[in-house]
């Protein structure tokens, strides 16, 4: 599911600033809705150099990664902190603030390249909603990670 919200995020960045086509366009049409806002990091750079369209399409692939990290993570934290939903939230929280400053950073990119294109009124309030979605990815895959149900323990076989 992380993949596919942080593919998502990144296409519907694509999207917005003109830069995907075909089935990329259509698949970033289907992300989810209704992310939890986190504001951005104070390690979020203020300002950020105009990056090409290949430079932001390889940040896009190495966030995609980094946000499957960040879902293995969650998921080994909800493993470690078994049945204590106090110790699984600090874990969590932890884990969003490991990987919250990366998409900042991403989302601060993204920004830039739109900033730096003429973009119609109406393209910019969707490029807003996708530098958000951005920002909001690591806060999304963790409430996606403690809403779905723990996997089940491996039952030994009957002797």
């Amino acid at each position: 599911m992380s993949r596919i919200l942080s593919l998502a995020a990144a296409l519907t960045v694509l999207t917005a600033t003109g830069m995907a086509t075909g089935a990329f366009a259509q698949e970033a049409q289907t992300a989810e809705e209704g992310p939890v806002r986190t504001a951005p990091s104070a390690a979020a750079p203020v300002t950020t150099a105009v990056p090409d369209e290949a430079a932001v399409e390889a940040a896009a692939a190495a966030f995609e990664t980094q946000m499957d990290d960040m879902a293995k993570e969650l998921e080994a934290a909800k493993s470690a902190s078994g049945a204590d939903a106090a110790a699984l939230k600090t874990a969590a929280d932890a884990v969003v603030a490991k990987y919250q400053p990366r998409a900042d950073a991403f989302a601060e990119m993204v920004a830039a390249l739109i900033a730096s294109r003429p973009v119609a009124p109406d393209d910019q309030v969707r490029a807003r909603a996708a530098v958000q979605q951005v920002r909001d990815m690591p806060g999304m895959i963790r409430d996606h990670h403690l809403a779905a149900p723990a996997a089940p323990a491996a039952t030994p076989p009957a002797p």
